[in-house]
């Protein structure tokens, strides 16, 4: 079931897909796509401000296994703190300048995508 939902929040990321609630209607009553879309939202909003203001500090496992990392935005004077599982890490860093920033920062550690 989770292997579903990553590949649909893949598959959404790699075509830059954007699903029009208006012009999808009865495709929003599967509650799988809902979470796949909400994931999408949040990694992408995560790619923007990773791209504008980079990783402050380190990336770290918390007790749970999931990635915790702090993007600074200074300029706002606010911070943002993300915890991605594994298979979310590898799914933002489809892209090659996220993916560049977290070799940076987590060396070898960095999840691989496919």
């Amino acid at each position: 079931m989770q292997d579903l939902l990553y590949r649909m929040v893949e598959r959404m990321l790699r075509d830059r897909a954007v699903l029009s609630r208006n012009k999808n209607f009865d495709a929003f009553d599967d509650a799988r796509l809902r979470h796949a879309s909400s994931i999408v939202r949040h990694l992408r909003a995560l790619e923007a401000d990773l791209l504008q203001f980079g990783i402050h500090g380190e990336v770290a496992r918390d007790r749970h296994g999931k990635f915790r990392f702090e993007i600074r935005m200074d300029e706002l004077k606010g911070r943002r703190v993300a915890h991605l599982n594994a298979r979310e890490l590898a799914l933002l860093c489809i892209n090659p300048s996220v993916e560049l920033l977290f070799h940076s920062a987590l060396g070898n550690e960095t999840p691989v995508h496919s």
